[in-house]
């Protein structure tokens, strides 16, 4: 299975989580341009995790990716528009 990516973007930061629960999983900021998402930032989950990009994100859409390796595939959030 994937694991579930919650995501929520404002216009100074895209913080949420993954459950199940697992820290120092990988996990990418990516923007969509077209049909190809472009990694932009990347940081690994902390022990509740959770994680947080923190900073101003140039208007466009995005989704949270996180590949968590220990034999589950990786989640996708929903879809994020940043105006």
């Amino acid at each position: 299975g994937a694991p579930r990516v919650d995501a929520t973007a404002t216009t100074v930061a895209v913080t949420g989580s993954i459950r199940p629960v697992l820290a120092g999983a990988a996990v990418q900021l990516q923007q969509q341009s077209g049909t190809v998402w472009t990694t932009v930032a990347s940081t690994v989950t902390d022990a509740a995790g959770a994680w947080n990009f923190a900073g101003t994100e140039p208007a466009g859409t995005y989704r949270v990716r996180c590949a968590p390796g220990q034999g589950l595939a990786a989640g996708v959030s929903a879809t994020l528009l940043v105006q």
